[in-house]
């Protein structure tokens, strides 16, 4: 492929702790379409900030597209796919930027939020960590955010209203998000929270339970760890 999409929430462009953001600068300069995501919130002022800060960043003449769903519409998805093959006088300008590797809580394991150097845990070390203690807690920081992660094994099944409460808790300190499946005692619990608005939703299954927080400021790791702890009901 050689054009890029970019997803973005044109409220997130009036913000400085984006629109001042290295890499929330880099990704809207390389992309050759802008997809405005969860555009049924938007106000006409949004759209138009979205606008100004393309023109900001010289980039006006790149496609913007406004998506009111979860899903992508046929005719968008059709729009991207005839653009797909054509190289842009931009990506010849511009060299992309070297992304950093992503965080990983463990080898192989699902991929995290923040950038981060290579782990240099094998598989065999990571499985008697969560063996031994039934959780792997790890934190990282860059780009100026901080991340803190937690694996906990899936014979420690959470309470769905302990953890609730605990989300509310973190909700309290104004991170930026927080992602999670969780497996508890009436389920496998999905979350997704950004700037406060919280999601849940259910999964089938899962093989551990994994919780990330990140924010732009430093947190009490231990005591957003033994609250989290507590939340365990079985063991």
């Amino acid at each position: 492929m050689q054009t890029s999409l970019c997803v973005v929430d044109a409220r997130k462009v009036s913000d400085e702790r984006y629109n001042r953001h290295e890499i929330f600068i880099q990704q809207l300069q390389v992309a050759d379409i802008v997809m405005a995501n969860k555009a049924q919130y938007y106000a006409e002022q949004d759209k138009q900030a979205l606008t100004g800060y393309m023109t900001k960043l010289n980039r006006a003449d790149t496609s913007v597209i406004y998506n009111n769903s979860q899903l992508i519409q046929l005719e968008q998805l059709q729009y991207i796919y005839t653009q797909l093959d054509k190289s842009t006088a931009q990506r010849h300008k511009q060299p992309l930027p070297t992304l950093k590797p992503k965080s990983m809580l463990s080898p192989g394991a699902e991929q995290w939020f923040l950038p981060s150097a290579p782990s240099t845990h094998t598989d065999d070390e990571f499985q008697q960590q969560l063996a031994q203690q039934g959780y792997v807690f790890k934190t990282n920081q860059g780009e100026g955010c901080v991340s803190y992660g937690w694996i906990i094994d899936s014979q420690r099944c959470l309470s769905f209203e302990s953890f609730m409460q605990w989300i509310e808790s973190v909700k309290e300190l104004k991170v930026l998000r927080l992602k999670a499946i969780v497996i508890t005692l009436d389920g496998v619990l999905t979350v997704n929270m950004v700037d406060g608005h919280l999601n849940l939703g259910e999964h089938d299954d899962a093989l551990d339970s994994r919780i990330e927080i990140i924010s732009d400021k430093q947190l009490d790791a231990d005591v957003l760890q033994q609250q989290l702890l507590e939340c365990i009901e079985v063991i």
